[in-house]
């Protein structure tokens, strides 16, 4: 059975340059060391930015607003589609639930390439962040 997941793109600048939030949890063996954009499994009936709302605010104690979904498919978990929407938020600071998330920051983009990212993360930043393909 496939599950539905949605995760936030969140940025802000610094200094003039676009940074983005990112975390990184221990859950997948695999992807330990990577990181990935925050957010989590879609309950029964809640949509996805009900969803990404709930999360974000159990991961790292911050109120974000889900503006629109601009990507979505498969990725790296087996049965896992993933939906990305861009967010705003008020820069508050993060409470990091620790049972959850390991770090997480904002990076740019000089920062996330060497940085270890999961594959669906890295793709999506290249496609939709980076190269300047259109978000939906």
């Amino acid at each position: 059975m496939i599950k539905h997941a949605v995760v936030g793109l969140i940025s802000k600048k610094e200094d003039g340059i676009e940074k983005f939030l990112l975390v990184r949890s221990d859950f997948y063996e695999d992807f330990k060391d990577c990181y990935y954009p925050p957010g989590g499994h879609l309950e029964e009936g809640e949509d996805e930015a009900t969803a990404l709302k709930r999360e974000i605010k159990e991961e790292l104690g911050i109120e974000v607003f889900p503006l629109k979904e601009v990507a979505s498919g498969f990725g790296d978990v087996k049965d896992r589609f993933i939906h990305y929407w861009t967010c705003d938020y008020n820069d508050q600071p993060f409470i990091i639930q620790e049972s959850e998330i390991v770090d997480a920051g904002f990076f740019s983009q000089e920062e996330m390439s060497r940085m270890r990212l999961w594959p669906a993360t890295k793709k999506f930043f290249d496609k939709y962040v980076f190269n300047s393909t259109p978000i939906k």
